[in-house]
């Protein structure tokens, strides 16, 4: 697969594969040589700084080119052997051939290359050495070497009753015309796979190999050694990890769109919000206001769960390619992505929060807890994302989970519905719920301790008690326990009432919506612990899923 992540340069692709790769026995400066030789085998000089970008985009690496970085990165590793599968698939005559004749210098240094190829041009048959032809059911037709000009192959065929072939045709063609792959049906079809078995070329080759007991052939002899590695990678976890930390932290860097479109959400999204709830006053109406300002509040943590899926599943692909060839595991991978994240999140998310505070107008002893509590949801909502990126077949299927998620935690945040109005059966769900933990922690910073007042118009009323006799208990409303929470109304000379402001604290408004008891830090530990939840879960689905379709 010509995959790599697409925010690196071609030369950072092959040094990140032979950091990864080789044996740490292997010195820094052997193993720059070995990029540089690597670099200039495959003709990649003049390309190293480029971005490989993304298949099939305007900015990037042609297919041509990102076929020679993928042998590159292979080949930097000093194989003893190198497999392609049809890596001329899908270019042109001229890109094929360069890819041809990288294929033949790496021949050259050595290393075996053994490859697939499809119905190639006559320039890019004359690179190879040898020839496994399979008919179809891969059953074999020739297998040696092809000679000068296939010479070798052509005279094979035409001394088992080929015809000759026409010096200007392609020799592959010729071939596939023979054993009946042409692209027209030849009538009394030869069996060349008979032909073969009964072949001195044949015979020839089976007595090369040596025999085992029981008259089987073997390619490997006995008394060769058996091949052992003690460990799964070539290096230590803690390589792999720092290695795969600084490509992620250059990466996000290399990508403003993502960044800095967040960072310009994130303060659009404060303006908006903060203007909505510009300077929310301590009068009755107020204190709901305040309750929707702290629950509008996530807004901004919650979208980044969005980014966060297209994000992870853009480069999943390149991890299957490259755990797959040994260089990291799942852990190594997932955590350093969510590292190299952090600070960009931790900084938009410090920016709106300074931002909607202020404007909203809580309480500013409240400040260190709402930010201290803000960030940590907001790392959490990047953790969550991420989860649902690697879980998840497709960003498509991702993108329909997130909403659904959301749906269901803000229902049952304890907003919409109070705590103590969810039904018995969903009240599990409350108690599992991040976003209810953010809610009623920040509730309880800015609420706690805050006084509410009532504008004239938001005193209510209550007629005066009296006693049957028409003597009173008390003299006045002010008299009425507790003392002075009351003050007396006359409406007319025949009708008193007593006046009160409803809601005088914020613990009547935390009582209201029913905020469970527990100190706001334990909001904080809560929201750490679906941090750590989300973490695993997403490393769990790097380690056991792969999605992968051909």
């Amino acid at each position: 697969m010509d995959i790599h992540v697409s925010k690196t340069t071609v030369r950072e692709a092959i040094e990140f594969s032979a950091r990864l790769r080789l044996p740490e026995d292997v010195t820094k400066a052997e193993r720059e040589d070995q990029v540089e030789k690597t670099i200039d085998l495959l003709e990649l000089r003049e390309i190293q700084h480029e971005l490989v970008g993304i298949p099939g985009a305007a900015i990037g690496l042609s297919s041509e080119q990102r076929k020679r970085l993928t042998i590159a990165v292979e080949l930097v590793v000093r194989p003893s052997i190198l497999f392609l599968d049809e890596p001329t698939s899908g270019l042109d005559s001229r890109a094929a051939l360069k890819v041809a004749n990288a294929m033949r210098r790496v021949s050259d240094t050595g290393v075996a290359v053994l490859c697939t190829i499809h119905q190639p041009s006559k320039e890019v048959f004359s690179c190879f050495d040898s020839l496994l032809l399979l008919q179809r059911g891969g059953r074999v037709v020739y297998f040696g070497d092809l000679g000068e000009q296939a010479s070798q192959m052509l005279a094979y065929f035409e001394k088992n009753g080929a015809e000759p072939m026409n010096p200007k045709l392609n020799p592959a063609d010729y071939m596939l015309d023979q054993i009946g792959a042409g692209t027209t049906a030849r009538e009394n079809q030869r069996d060349w796979h008979e032909i073969w078995l009964l072949s001195s070329e044949n015979k020839a080759l089976m007595g090369s190999l040596e025999h085992a007991e029981g008259g089987k052939p073997t390619i490997v002899p006995e008394e060769a050694p058996h091949i052992k590695f003690d460990h799964i990678f070539s290096t230590s976890r803690r390589v792999q990890f720092m290695t795969n930390l600084r490509r992620f932290f250059t990466v996000y860097w290399r990508t403003p769109e993502y960044n800095f479109t967040r960072f310009v959400t994130g303060i659009f999204q404060a303006l908006l919000l903060g203007f909505s709830f510009f300077q929310v006053p301590n009068t009755q109406a107020g204190q709901l206001i305040l309750v929707s300002a702290a629950f509008m509040s996530a807004l901004a943590s919650l979208m980044s769960i969005n980014s966060a899926v297209g994000n992870v599943i853009g480069d999943r692909i390149a991890f299957y390619r490259e755990s797959a060839a040994g260089a990291y595991s799942a852990f190594s991978y997932f955590i350093p992505l969510l590292i190299a994240d952090a600070p960009f999140t931790l900084v938009t998310n410090f920016v709106f929060g300074i931002m909607f505070f202020f404007m909203v107008g809580f309480q500013t002893s409240a400040y260190g807890y709402f930010l201290v509590i803000g960030l940590i949801y907001a790392l959490w909502a990047v953790a969550t994302g991420s989860m649902f990126g690697a879980i998840s077949p497709t960003e498509e299927i991702g993108l329909i989970l997130v909403p659904l998620m959301n749906s269901v935690l803000n229902l049952l945040a304890g907003f919409l519905i109070p705590a103590s109005a969810i039904p018995g059966y969903y009240i599990w769900i409350y108690w599992i719920n991040p976003n209810a933990y953010y809610l009623s922690g920040v509730l309880k910073a800015v609420l706690t301790g805050l006084q509410f007042v009532c504008t004239e118009d938001e005193l209510a009323a209550f007629p005066y008690p009296g006693n049957t006799d028409d003597t009173y208990e008390f003299p006045d409303c002010e008299s009425i326990p507790p003392e002075n929470e009351y003050s007396t109304l006359v409406v007319n000379s025949t009708f008193t009432a007593c006046q009160f402001c409803p809601v005088t604290s914020g613990d009547q408004v935390l009582e209201q919506f029913g905020v469970p008891g527990y100190d706001q830090w334990v909001s904080v530990g809560a929201l750490v612990g679906f941090t750590f939840f989300s973490w695993t879960v997403g490393y769990l689905g790097f380690r056991y899923l792969r999605y992968l379709s051909r």
